[in-house]
Parts: C-alpha cells; structure tokens; sequence
C-alpha cells in the first residue's frame, strides 16, 4: 500500500477514494488541478472494476500499464467464490504477478492456463524468496515444437493456439498441420481457421482463429471443417493488433469436426 511509504520526501501526494463511486472524472480532474503530477498510480480495491477508474481518466492522462496482483496461496478460493471479479481483473491486465507461488501452486497455475484468459499479459510467478518466473515462456506445450513438420490434433489446437500467439517465432518457417472451421472476421475481412474456446464459462465462448494467407488458386469455405497444411511466419496485422501468427495455406482438404468442437482452457 501507498500508505505505508514515506511519500513527502520522494515528492510524492496521496489521495485517498473511499468508495467505488468516487471513481470519477470529476475527482481525477480535481485531483490533476490541484497536484499537476508527471505520473499518477491508482491503487485499486480487488472489489473494485478497473474499468471505472481507467474510463474516469481526465484528457490530460493516458493510460500506460494496469498491473493485476494476484496471492497465488488464495487463487483458487477468489477463483471458485469470485470467479467473474477475477476473471476480469486478469482479462484487463498488461502484466499479472503472482504472489506466493510455491512449487504445487506453479503446476496449478499452468494447469489452469492463465494465458488463455489474457494472451497479451505478461505474467510472472513469484516464488517465497522472490524469485521470478516467466509464465508464458515456461507455459509446456503437449506437441514437439523441434522439427519442422507440426501435427496439431484436436485436443493440441487450444495450446498451440495461445503458443503461436505469445510466441510465434518458436514456429516461424516450420510446416504446420492442424483442422478447424473456416470463418471470415467480420472486422478485418480476413479468413480465419480456427474454434470456438470458453476461457472461463459459457457466456465467454468466443472464436479463436489464426489468420490465413490463403493462394489465389485455391478456395477455402466459410463454415466448414477443414484439415490444412500451411507454412507459418509472423506479421503485424490490424487482425491482432499487432505481431501475430499467419499460416499461408499449402494443402487444405474437408474433414469431419471432433465430437466436441469447443477448446476448453480453464479446467476443475
């Protein structure tokens, strides 16, 4: 807590929101008026949505980074009983840190894919002597990423998925193999390959598709279940929003869907 520091002799003010109500442009306005500051650090209430104080945020402000921490220790229980408030406070992160993180609660949170709830954050595991882990490079993948030929199997493409988002030069010139729906983003207009994944429950059920450069020659349908080969680069794209994977399609053949088509990530 900021109130735990002696702020005065680091030029630092503090004010102090009592409720969650108070976070409004009318206070930070107030608050920028009165101080002038070069930085402001907004200390939240893990109650509180963080979405009020960033939407609160005078025009003189922009926001650089919102910083989730999490005590491993008591994750699963704020997961079981809060599991919505958490949700939210990891979906809406750049970075998530995790206190506390023993050995058994490390393989616990791999085991629940935190990537998946946030494929953008960094997330670092801190152990009881402040050593660091980083998450998303230590995440295992259930394939072998060390030749160049990749078969992803059905129960594989959630993992291959968020890896080839977090990490796409592990795959770059390597041929991959992998089934999914052919759907068309509605914003982008680009041709997608990919499932349907619940991160949490089932009113977060989104599609999760990877880009296609598809060849003149070649036709893929939207809406059907199709098995491709396809050479792997990275490129920025307004798809991602950035850095992302692109499979240019070699092969593609009809198939028939698995008996569940939905990717789980987060598990019991």
């Amino acid at each position: 807590s900021f109130s735990e520091y002696d702020l005065t002799s680091h030029n630092i003010s503090l004010e102090i929101l009592r409720s969650a109500h108070d976070l409004n442009e009318e206070n930070f306005t107030r608050f920028y008026n009165i101080h002038h500051p070069d930085a402001v650090f907004i200390e939240m209430n893990g109650m509180w949505d963080t979405r009020l104080a960033v939407s609160a945020l005078p025009s003189p402000l922009s926001l650089l980074m919102v910083i989730a921490v999490i005590n491993a220790a008591t994750f699963e229980m704020y997961r079981t009983n809060l599991g919505r408030i958490m949700f939210d406070h990891i979906t809406q992160a750049d970075m998530i840190r995790f206190n506390n993180c023993g050995s058994g609660l490390k393989e616990l949170l791999y085991k629940r894919n935190i990537t998946a709830m946030n494929p953008a954050a960094s997330i670092i595991l801190i152990d009881g002597d402040g050593n660091e882990e980083d998450y998303n490079l230590n995440y295992p993948v259930p394939y072998d990423i060390r030749g160049n030929n990749i078969e992803i199997t059905n129960d594989e493409f959630g993992s291959f998925y968020i890896d080839s988002i977090r990490n796409p030069l592990r795959y770059s010139g390597k041929t991959i193999t992998i089934s999914g729906e052919i759907k068309r983003d509605r914003n982008t207009g680009v041709m997608t390959i990919g499932r349907p994944g619940m991160i949490c429950c089932a009113d977060d059920i989104t599609f999760l598709g990877l880009v296609c450069d598809i060849p003149d020659k070649m036709e893929l349908k939207e809406g059907i279940w199709t098995e491709v080969t396809a050479d792997f680069r990275s490129e920025r794209t307004p798809f991602y929003r950035g850095e992302g994977p692109i499979l240019r399609i070699k092969a593609a053949a009809c198939t028939d869907p698995p008996a569940d088509t939905l990717v789980y990530f987060y598990t019991n």
